[in-house]
């Protein structure tokens, strides 16, 4: 801090400066956030007991939790069985094994569907079972921890009667479950034996005692007609659902969800929405439900040109978060959303794919990631824009993945190179920043291809990405070598602020500092070190400012590292 009726530099001082990640778009410098990657398991290591050696690296996965236990897909030497394996345990654990015998005796597993990793480290998965009887019970949904738990089963009796479950709809990549940190599975079901067809689907939720009923086909929720088609489910660590629900006449839907002791209407066809319009229908079919029990959807309205909208929904108010024909970040107008479900964190804030007219009025359509914080959008990513790490352009996205701290992590390919990469975008500072990048030196060879996974309406279970930051993927080098590897930020050094020299007149102020990591300075003025306001001049990366005309009296400037609060 310094006084402006001093003539020399009187103080030399540090300030800790807490930034991640690259160049943000604009002007906004800070340091790039680095990375350690740790190869976790490949072909050819030991598995755990009963001995066996992987032979594949299956690639639908791994997903990762905030413990930074990974769970992945292999094939291992003993009879070429599928497997889920969990690390993180001492042990590593077996979570599943194919020919082993279902938790109640009846079946020998066969494969399995996409897996989670929730807090504790435990995996929800489908599961396909041979020599089961009846012949309805050959699939059933699971959750493997230091045992496994059969939650739901072909073959099983429903709630309430009369019936039983006849299949696990499909419907998503994990075959119409979901999954939380509870250890809970919701699953849309097909029913047999309950004397109609219009009361034979059902969403249930459990753990692996009596199954909850959380709606069925055939009801009438207030306020509406019979439900006649229900979409797959999401579900919080609340254990609170939320689904997608067709009513008689076809043209009719609604969103909604269970909070445990009944249905919350979240939007319906005919909502009217703040800047015209009305909801006709929904484009994204599966919401993710955060904590706060809301949810967000793409949606199509009623008569308008511009019929394309993404909102953010509580259980009283319907926001409009960005709509077709509107201004965007980054330029250009906003033309559609994508149909892949948001990603929704806890705190309200999204990531998402959109197609953007760029320039408007041009027809050309470029896809394009961005982010919302609950009041303001960002563009992080768009088609045609050079990526971290080098000169190529991002060419096409994978579904982005966001964490507590509202950071956002992405599968991103590249415009003439047939390289791909995983990308972050760290949302207290607004910058975009390299994860790691194909055909880069790896593990001692050269990294050829990256899987990773984002399930963003299923939750955390279903990511490769967490709450500290860590990213998890399936990586394949040049010579065929595949495995598992984990990505872990470093911390950034500090950024030091030295002022090197200040100058007073009567009329003017200038000071004049160097700053390591090459971070931009904001500069506050204070009359009594007490009110500082708002920066008198933002993102300075020219390492000088003269306020002129300064203020009469005495004034005080603090030099503060641009994206730090303060005081």
């Amino acid at each position: 801090m310094v006084s402006g009726d001093m003539k020399r530099p009187t103080h030399l001082f540090s300030v800790a400066l807490a930034l991640a990640a690259g160049l943000a778009f604009g002007s906004h410098w800070c340091p790039a956030q680095s990375y350690t990657t740790t190869v976790l398991r490949k072909l050819g290591d030991s598995s755990p007991p009963p001995s066996a050696t992987y032979t594949q690296i299956l690639d639908n996965g791994p997903t990762l939790n905030n413990s930074g236990r990974v769970n992945f897909g292999v094939r291992l030497s003993t009879n070429n069985q599928a497997a889920i394996i969990g690390t993180g345990f001492i042990p590593d654990a077996i979570l599943f094994r194919q020919e082993s015998a279902a938790p109640d005796g009846n079946g020998t597993f066969v494969s399995f569907s996409q897996f989670g990793c929730n807090k504790a480290g435990a995996s929800a998965f489908v599961g396909t079972l041979s020599g089961a009887s009846p012949s309805d019970a050959l699939k059933g949904a699971f959750v493997s921890l230091d045992s496994m738990v059969q939650v739901i089963r072909g073959g099983q009796s429903i709630p309430g009667g009369p019936g039983t479950i006849s299949a696990i709809s499909a419907g998503t990549p994990v075959g119409g479950i979901a999954t939380n940190s509870l250890g809970e599975i919701a699953g849309r079901v097909q029913l047999q034996g309950t004397g109609s067809s219009t009361n034979d689907v059902a969403i249930y939720r459990g753990n692996g005692g009596p199954l909850t009923e959380v709606v069925r086909k055939g009801q009438s929720p207030p306020g509406a007609t019979t439900i006649v088609e229900l979409e797959a489910p999401s579900m919080n660590d609340l254990s609170e659902v939320a689904f997608l629900a067709r009513f008689t006449g076809g043209t009719t839907y609604a969103y909604y969800v269970h909070d445990g002791t009944g249905l919350v209407e979240m939007a319906r066809s005919g909502d009217a929405l703040t800047g015209g319009g009305q909801i006709a229908d929904f484009d994204t079919t599966e919401s993710p439900v955060n904590i706060e029990g809301n949810i967000a959807f793409a949606a199509r309205l009623v008569g308008t040109t511009n019929d394309r909208v993404l909102v953010h929904a509580t259980d009283s108010n319907l926001t409009v978060i960005a709509r077709k024909g509107t201004s965007a970040p980054g330029g250009g107008i906003f033309f559609d959303f994508s149909t892949t479900p948001v990603a929704l964190n806890d705190s309200d804030e999204l990531a998402f794919q959109a197609r953007v007219e760029n320039p408007a009025g041009t027809g050309t359509l470029l896809d394009t990631l961005f982010t919302w914080d609950g009041d303001t959008l960002h563009r992080i990513a768009a088609k045609g824009v050079v990526a971290p790490g080098g000169s190529d352009q991002f060419s096409g996205f994978g579904n982005p993945a966001i964490n507590a701290d509202g950071d956002v992590v992405f599968f991103a390919s590249l415009f003439g190179t047939s390289d791909t990469g995983l990308f972050i975008y760290n949302a207290s500072t607004g910058t975009l920043g390299q994860v790691i990048r194909t055909f880069t030196p790896f593990a001692g060879n050269e990294l050829n291809s990256i899987n990773f996974l984002s399930l963003p309406h299923l939750g955390s279970p279903f990511n490769g990405f967490n709450d500290s930051g860590q990213v998890a993927f399936r990586y394949r080098l040049t010579n065929g070598q595949t495995g598992i590897a984990l990505c872990s930020p470093n911390p950034i050094p500090p950024a030091i602020i030295t002022v090197e020299s200040t100058e007073h007149t009567a009329s003017e102020f200038t000071v004049t500092w160097s700053i390591s990591n090459n971070a931009g300075v904001d500069v506050y003025r204070s009359s009594d070190l007490t009110a500082w306001g708002t920066p008198v001049s933002t993102n300075n990366i020219a390492d000088t400012f003269t306020d002129s005309p300064r203020p009469a009296g005495t004034a005080f400037y603090a030099l503060v590292p641009s994206g730090q609060s303060f005081p």
